[in-house]
């Protein structure tokens, strides 16, 4: 209440009759209604205003989105789902026009109410994170069906992730963070894996052919197979799956499968094929082994090889197999020296890598290799190895058993002796008796006895 132009102070107030207080109540009472009615149809009219406010833009934007989203909708008529999501897409352009406003051009009576969403699968700090698009793999530059080799492949690397970043002590995830794998990246193509490397991971080997008979894909948390709970997470649609899975491994693991994993690994992986570590020499084998060279001079950023380092080359390759008249195809091997002789003609400054160079390399690498060799040869010499290289002695002659110590081989001399003398029938082999002979020992002694038995009785 006023009094002389002043508002009154509470003592008086206080000081009032009874009657003047009530008096003075009632008069406030009805005008805290007023201003309440008042402001409530303030309210209302603000809103009516930003309603025709907003119908009016969103009238306006229509045209305009509709105008910048026609050809994608026209390009895409025939895929429903991408039809679907364009005009959902569409919709919520139109639902937070103010987003695409610059702030300096809305005027504040035109703000949004207080409370209104944000777009739907936007993040914290970055609204315009629903409109942005999570392309997982881009073959637009691929002319052939895509060849993926994964060397890794456990379940991230095979069939991707879902990352999560923490945000005000929880963890939070979007469709930004769906992260492809191999498989997607192969998709409509050819993935190829390392046997060993798969079984190295049990739960990825039963992911694949789970993916493989089901023919889908889906980016999940491995922890979800196992029955963990997993903040916040994301269940993306299935993707359809058209892909051919290479199998690689050697003979042991084969065969494990089969037995261990009979009935899913035959019905999944139907076709075998066999790879020889070596090949005839021909006139189109050895251009094919030239063109390796050069192939992987220009990977490696190597010099080139003249003809002579070529040659020296296919001889090392030659001389890697048992057979004169084959090659081997252990390229692994031959990449190494390629390397290796590369680095002796860096050395001795030369601009091609010559025959020289590659018979260096040879010979660095059996230097690094042959200790046992080397011991062998010197049991030779002082005599701890007793042979006799001139004359002729009755049951006695000189053999020479390989030792193959995996990355080289070579050969050692020995006496071979044969004694014969009066008492039971049979042949005995000492190697055997001592337990130092192997199968193979063995099997050519009992050929060699059943021989003797037929010829002499």
């Amino acid at each position: 209440p006023m009094v002389e132009n002043r508002a009154m102070s509470p003592e008086e107030y206080q000081a009032l009759e009874e009657e003047q207080r009530k008096s003075v109540d009632e008069v406030r009472n009805q005008l805290m209604q007023q201003t309440q009615e008042t402001m409530a149809k303030v309210r209302e009219a603000e809103k009516e205003s930003w309603d025709l406010i907003h119908d009016h833009e969103r009238s306006a934007a229509e045209h305009r989105v509709a105008d910048i989203f026609r050809p994608t909708v026209n390009a895409y008529e025939n895929v429903p789902e991408v039809n679907h999501y364009l005009r959902h897409l569409a919709d919520n352009v139109l639902d937070h026009l103010n987003l695409f406003k610059d702030d300096e051009a809305v005027p504040s009576q035109t703000a949004p109410p207080m409370g209104s969403a944000p777009p739907s699968g936007s993040g914290p700090g970055n609204p315009f994170l629903a409109f942005e698009i999570n392309l997982l793999v881009d073959n637009s530059d691929v002319v052939t069906s895509p060849i993926v080799v994964e060397p890794n492949p456990n379940w991230g690397n095979l069939f991707g992730r879902i990352e999560r970043r923490a945000t005000m002590g929880t963890y939070f995830s979007d469709h930004s963070m769906l992260k492809p794998g191999s498989i997607h990246q192969a998709n409509g193509g050819y993935l190829v894996l390392n046997a060993r490397d798969v079984l190295t991971y049990p739960p990825v080997w039963e992911g694949l052919k789970r993916v493989i008979r089901n023919r889908e894909i889906r980016l999940e948390d491995p922890a979800e197979q196992n029955g963990f709970f997993v903040p916040q997470g994301l269940r993306p649609e299935p993707i359809p799956l058209d892909i051919k899975v290479i199998i690689t491994g050697d003979e042991s693991t084969y065969r494990l499968l089969t037995t261990v994993d009979n009935e899913d690994f035959w019905d999944l992986f139907k076709v075998k094929a066999e790879f020889d570590n070596k090949v005839d020499i021909t006139p189109d084998n050895i251009d094919a082994y030239c063109a390796f060279i050069c192939r992987t001079c220009e990977d490696e950023g190597l010099r080139a090889f003249d003809a002579n380092g070529a040659a020296r080359v296919i001889e090392f390759a030659a001389r890697m197999v048992s057979d004169q008249k084959k090659l081997s195809t252990r390229f692994g091997q031959i990449k190494d020296l390629l390397i290796e002789s590369d680095y002796w003609a860096g050395q001795a400054s030369c601009e091609l890598v010559l025959g020289e160079h590659v018979e260096q390399a040879v010979n660095k690498k059996i230097h690094r290799l042959n200790i046992v060799e080397e011991r062998v040869q010197e049991m030779v010499e002082n005599g701890s190895v007793l042979l006799d290289f001139t004359g002729s002695v009755v049951g006695q002659v000189n053999g020479l058993a390989v030792y193959d110590l995996g990355d080289f081989s070579f050969g050692r001399p020995s006496r071979i002796t044969a004694q014969t003398f009066a008492g039971r029938e049979g042949v005995i082999n000492i190697e055997r008796e001592a337990s130092l002979s192997g199968s193979t020992h063995d099997k050519g002694v009992l050929i060699l006895s059943g021989y003797l038995g037929a010829k002499f009785g």
